[in-house]
């Protein structure tokens, strides 16, 4: 999983217990509930995340969920007057509780029950837990070939090279892709867009092995606003132009994108030498261009810049990503 994603749980968060501290509750539930959604969603796409990744999920889910039922039926308890939590050992898998609102692991990909209800301290004590997950992976160890020998005699450590590449490498890139269905609980009357990309065009495009691109939608700092979409590998290529005709669904409604977010594509390929998937190019969509119909998107050289500063254009030849943008209004039945 994305730090960048988890940063802005973490963020969302700490902005939800805010709210209750100074008794907005509000913009408190407004805050819980868009994260509860989010979860939800990052959930249904566990598929492809690690076992701690599947766990911290359901423990947000289940933490965020249980303080917007204890919001929802109580107002009378304030958040000012609890005690702050005693430190407790962050990300144990056996078990990592609170006082109170407890949350018990009950199995290996990281179902949790609720045992009382969960307090404010429960969300002070989630946002710790999931600091640390990305604090531990920018600190990781990287991976020296002393180190790869290492975690082969004791798979119970995982090492992972976090060191900065002018060209980033993905993990893995599945053959279907992760591509999301429509939101599965849209705000009715809000507009959500979807991506239809039809063919992205490079110079020497046949020469790409197993090209794919990953979409994301993020703020006007870079961080991630909902989860990363990964196409499936195309191998469609004539001339300049490598084929892929995906559908994109944006789970975030329009509305709650801010002034200075856009979408970014990136195209990704293998790469033998290395045996990982490199970044080659990278394009943007602004937010004031998100309107209906077809659109042209310059084509920057590598490294992605999520903060839109240095751009500089991949060729000189007319090349571009094509898309066509289509508006859904959710409304009631």
């Amino acid at each position: 999983m994305d730090n960048q994603v988890r940063s802005s749980w973490a963020k969302s968060l700490t902005a939800a217990v805010e709210h209750e501290k100074w008794g907005q509750m509000l913009e408190a539930k407004e805050a819980y509930e868009k994260l509860l959604v989010g979860f939800t969603r990052a959930e249904a796409g566990a598929d492809r995340y690690s076992a701690d990744d599947k766990t911290l999920v359901a423990r947000s889910k289940a933490t965020v969920s249980g303080r917007l039922k204890a919001l929802t039926g109580s107002t009378t308890n304030s958040p000012m007057m609890t005690n702050s939590r005693p430190s407790t050992p962050i990300m144990n898998r056996k078990d990592s509780l609170s006082d109170s609102g407890k949350l018990r692991l009950s199995s290996s990909i990281g179902t949790f029950k609720m045992e009382g209800p969960v307090k404010i301290e429960d969300v002070k004590f989630l946002v710790e837990v999931i600091e640390k997950s990305y604090t531990n992976d920018r600190t990781s160890t990287p991976m020296t070939d002393a180190n790869r020998k290492k975690a082969a005699s004791a798979p119970t450590e995982t090492v992972i090279d976090t060191r900065l590449s002018e060209e980033p490498d993905d993990v893995e890139a599945p053959a279907n892709g992760t591509l999301l269905p429509p939101p599965p609980d849209p705000i009715e009357g809000q507009t959500y867009l979807t991506l239809n990309i039809e063919k992205v065009g490079l110079k020497n495009a046949t020469q790409f092995l197993d090209p794919f691109l990953t979409i994301s939608l993020r703020d006007v700092d870079g961080e991630l606003l909902e989860p990363e979409q990964n196409t499936p590998i195309s191998n469609k290529k004539q001339g300049n132009y490598v084929d892929f005709a995906v559908s994109v669904h944006l789970q975030t409604a329009l509305k709650d994108i801010g002034e200075g977010s856009a979408v970014f594509v990136e195209f990704k390929h293998y790469k033998p030498a290395t045996k990982k998937n490199s970044t080659r190019a990278w394009a943007f969509m602004e937010k004031t261009e998100m309107g209906e119909g077809q659109i042209t998107l310059e084509i920057y050289e590598k490294p992605s810049d999520y903060k839109k500063k240095k751009l500089r254009l991949l060729s000189v030849k007319p090349l571009f990503v094509h898309l066509t943008v289509t508006k859904q209004v959710y409304s009631e039945e």
